[in-house]
């Protein structure tokens, strides 16, 4: 199973774009130098990319969860950010309903402790609530852990946990970072709509990609009763076909079919006219980073941060 990050077609953000970031993704690809000007008064900058989960071309190879945390926060007065997107939010229309992130532990723990203190940049990113899991990571060694309550003193939040710890962490080391989890990743298509009085079509039938295919939605337009042309909302697609053959358009950027359409999933006599149009969900996560950097902050070299990705199969990639 492998993971790639994949640009969104916008700098604001918007549907995914078919080129992929270079690998491990680095700090200087999501975020510019801050200016003087913006170190004097601040910016926030969002960054969006899609997360794509792939393995073989088996139909079946897809990420049954992810978990997602941010292992390693920024060493500058910045700080970072990120959460959920959807297919095709902007910065004018973000779909994030939370944004997650890290801070540092502030006091060391044994395995018997049920409570965990960790130091954050700012306490109004609200970072923990009740019921989230958690991973304390200290570079050779994770334990997960979950929220049973918390309160603030400053910018340091006192963790109580459902349970011991498990394991001794040392301060000033060690990440603890929210750990969110996604049940499951994987590609689907739908008939969203159908124009014609004796066709039909079965999408149960289409067969996705676990590389190719891509969220998006695409018309057939009958032009005789067996030949179509097929169209695209969100990417360039302009292609013939038949419904006695299989169709499988290509996508160049992975060089595997979008999908396959086999000639059972066509159903009924067509006509020249006639319209389905299909929804397709790709098997990737859109995510943002949100990158604050407050006034009167001082540069720093060789800045970056760690977005670590659990998923399974069970297989870890940090980038």
């Amino acid at each position: 199973m492998d993971l790639t990050f994949k640009k969104s077609a916008l700098k604001t953000g918007g549907v995914i774009y078919v080129i992929a970031y270079n690998s491990p993704l680095a700090f200087e690809d999501l975020f510019k130098s801050p200016t003087p000007y913006e170190m004097k008064d601040g910016v926030t900058d969002y960054v969006k990319v899609f997360a794509h989960f792939f393995g073989s071309d088996d139909a079946n190879n897809f990420v049954k969860r992810i978990k997602p945390s941010l292992i390693k926060q920024s060493l500058g007065n910045d700080r970072i950010l990120w959460g959920f997107g959807t297919k095709n939010d902007t910065t004018l229309n973000m779909g994030v309903a939370r944004w997650y992130g890290s801070g540092i532990l502030e006091t060391s723990v044994t395995a018997t402790s049920t409570v965990v203190k960790v130091t954050v940049k700012s306490v109004g990113d609200a970072l923990f609530l009740p019921n989230d899991a958690i991973v304390l990571d200290n570079g050779f060694r994770m334990v997960t852990a979950k929220i049973s309550s918390l309160s603030y003193t400053g910018n340091v939040a006192s963790l109580t946990l459902t349970e011991q710890l498990g394991s001794d962490f040392t301060y000033g080391v060690t990440t603890v970072a929210v750990m969110p989890e996604i049940l499951e990743q994987k590609a689907t298509c739908s008939k969203v709509s159908k124009i014609s009085l004796n066709g039909d079509f079965d999408a149960t039938k289409v067969v996705l990609n676990p590389k190719g295919t891509v969220s998006n939605r695409v018309t057939l337009t009958f032009q005789s009763s067996t030949g179509f042309f097929a169209t695209s909302d969100d990417f360039s697609l302009g292609v013939s076909g038949y419904t006695s053959t299989s169709f499988s358009p290509n996508n160049p950027a992975t060089s595997t079919p979008y999908f396959t359409i086999p000639s059972n999933a066509f159903v009924g006599v067509f006509q020249a006219g006639d319209q389905v149009v299909l929804e397709f969900v790709g098997n990737y996560t859109p995510i943002w980073f949100k990158r604050v950097v407050p006034p009167n902050s001082a540069g720093y070299a060789n800045n970056g941060f760690s977005l670590r990705v659990e998923f399974s199969p069970e297989i870890t990639i940090t980038s």
